[in-house]
């Protein structure tokens, strides 16, 4: 179960936002925000070009725009300050620590900077480097960088780069590359997708990872009724197999997950109902089957999601 709250006063100069999730998995031990996946307040000044965020932050404005990844480096319990000088860029500083633990320490506080350009109906460019993955944890210098054209969307058309080095601190042992392509197309009721993932792992025997995925999609009734199908295929990879449904079907997490010599054809039917507006019924099934000679086994799951917003 999850839900999500947004307040702001009425000129929109402050307010709080705030996301709580139960979703069956244990929460971290200790860390009174732990059932939150995000609560933050925030506050702009100078017309709006900048705004000032405190809290358990969890903030979009550098996030990539392709299908797969789709996300930024994370934030965490601690500030983000975003200065915007111009209409289309965006320049971002963040500082957070740890939120399950009751002391700071200097030394293991994460630290992000991004810079974003957002031309409406034409490009998008996000740029961002953090020096470890969590607060906290063990440090992990890591970059990204995120192209996405929407100069075509009015011919039903999108497209979107993504890479991310990871390890920046110990490249030429441990560094990781993740190059990321998406192609989409909308048109009325019909929705089609391709995307590519290709891995890259430094001073590993079996470096190479690769990952291929399509989907097709198309409204009935208007909308109310739309079955998907989606289909990948994972070289070097396994996919998720703990029921974590949400992310298997795409395969968009884990990046650093390599497994040798598997190989992988995953199949995921699905049907979402539109039972009102704001409220929409999904069932699917997903099926992986290893076709590798590392693990030839088979791997299921079936589905339900409600999703009300209200």
């Amino acid at each position: 179960m999850q839900v999500d709250g947004a307040w702001a006063n009425e000129s929109e100069s402050a307010g709080i936002n705030f996301r709580i999730r139960l979703d069956g998995i244990a929460p971290a031990q200790g860390g009174g925000l732990s059932l939150f996946k995000y609560f933050f307040g925030w506050a702009k000044a100078f017309d709006g070009k900048l705004e000032v965020k405190g809290g358990a932050v969890d903030d979009g404005a550098f996030e990539t725009s392709d299908a797969v990844w789709a996300d930024d480096l994370g934030e965490g319990l601690g500030l983000l300050a975003l200065v915007k000088p111009v209409g289309a860029l965006t320049v971002g500083f963040g500082v957070y620590t740890a939120d399950n633990t009751d002391t700071v320490d200097l030394g293991e506080l994460k630290y992000t900077a991004g810079v974003a350009y957002d031309l409406e109906n034409v490009l998008s460019l996000k740029l961002e480097y953090a020096n470890r993955g969590a607060a906290g944890g063990n440090e992990n210098e890591q970059v990204q960088l995120g192209v996405g054209v929407s100069a075509l969307e009015s011919a039903g058309l999108s497209l979107a780069l993504t890479a991310i080095a990871s390890e920046l601190q110990d490249f030429s042992d441990k560094g990781t590359f993740k190059f990321i392509e998406s192609v989409g197309f909308k048109k009325d009721a019909l929705a089609l997708g391709f995307d590519l993932v290709e891995g890259l792992k430094l001073g590993n025997d079996d470096p190479l990872d690769f990952r291929a995925g399509l989907y097709g999609a198309y409204g009935l009734l208007g909308g109310a009724i739309t079955p998907r199908l989606d289909i990948n295929f994972l070289s070097g990879y396994e996919p998720v197999k703990n029921g974590t449904v949400q992310t298997g079907y795409r395969y968009d997490g884990n990046f650093g997950t390599y497994a040798k010599e598997t190989l992988y054809l995953g199949a995921k039917p699905s049907v979402n109902f539109t039972i009102a507006e704001g409220a929409d019924f999904e069932v699917g099934y997903i099926l992986d089957v290893g076709l590798g000679d590392a693990d030839d086994g088979l791997y299921h799951a079936a589905y339900a999601n409600l999703k009300v917003s209200f």
